[in-house]
């Protein structure tokens, strides 16, 4: 019975990975993903006038040849065990007057001894697709491994984010509890919604240890989020299927305010009592 258990979420991972992978393709259009994936291809027959031919015009400069020749040294002549696209990106440039699409496609090659990374930038301008960029790089790991949540081996910065971010929803739990069962003069409603949410909200990447601030993405990039909304007050996801994992966490000003109020309204309380004695009988 173990046995079959066993194999039964091997194959459901299998069948995870696969899905992600499919759906990351989905994602692409398919031109794009066709001139991305015949790249490695052409590197590794240095069939570079066949990939000259697809680069825009004004991006062949003089150096071009040079640095596709360290682009086929590193491919080399194996040939790949496993490829698989590991991201997408697509936008669509409206400043243009003209129907402008970028698109960024990422994918990954399994060598006997190595992991290579190849980055596509393609552009569709009205319908003529042309070659931005071209990047390989040699990876140690393969980017599901790089993307796993590691809990061994980080610095303090890391533990110090991952304890703030457990407090913070424990303490807005503990301060909803304390309002539900605490008489409260008017409106306890509002009391509630406030401490359910955190504001000014900080994110933090785990994968490479750094913070931002200004994630919301507007029409003219990012911008500050001087005040943001978080459930419970904090939260973490990946970013994307390959990406890095992003814990997030906010000031749970709503549960501290409370916390004080109460203490108050608690020293009002014995303070009535005291000037109003019952008579004993």
């Amino acid at each position: 019975m173990k046995i079959i258990k066993s194999l039964a979420i091997l194959a459901l991972l299998i069948f995870t990975d696969c899905c992600v992978a499919q759906g990351l393709e989905s994602a692409a259009p398919k031109q794009e993903l066709s001139l991305a994936k015949s790249l490695f291809n052409q590197l590794q027959s240095r069939n570079f006038t066949v990939l000259v031919s697809e680069i825009d015009p004004v991006l062949r400069l003089p150096n071009l040849n040079s640095e596709l020749e360290k682009m086929a040294d590193l491919a080399g002549s194996e040939k790949p065990t496993s490829s698989q696209v590991v991201g997408v990106h697509v936008h669509q440039d409206k400043s243009s007057q003209d129907i402008v699409w970028n698109t960024s496609i990422l994918i990954e090659y399994s060598l006997p001894n190595r992991f290579l990374l190849l980055t596509a930038a393609i552009q569709s301008r009205n319908g003529v697709i042309q070659l931005e960029g071209v990047h390989l790089n040699k990876m140690d790991e393969s980017m599901e491994r790089l993307a796993r949540f590691k809990w061994t081996g980080q610095d303090f910065v890391h533990y110090l984010v991952l304890t703030v971010c457990i407090l913070v929803p424990l303490l807005i739990l503990v301060a909803l509890a304390l309002c539900i069962r605490t008489p409260i003069p008017k409106r306890k409603w509002l009391w509630v919604v406030f401490i359910l949410f955190g504001l000014f909200r900080f994110y933090f990447n785990w994968n490479d240890g750094t913070f931002e601030f200004m994630m919301h993405q507007g029409a003219n990039g990012k911008t500050f989020e001087f005040i943001s909304f978080q459930f419970l007050g904090s939260g973490f996801y990946q970013n994307g299927a390959f990406g890095p994992w992003i814990l997030a966490s906010s000031l749970p000003l709503g549960a501290l305010v409370f916390l004080y109020k109460r203490k108050q309204w608690h020293s009002e309380t014995l303070s009535t009592l005291d000037n109003n004695p019952q008579n004993e009988i």
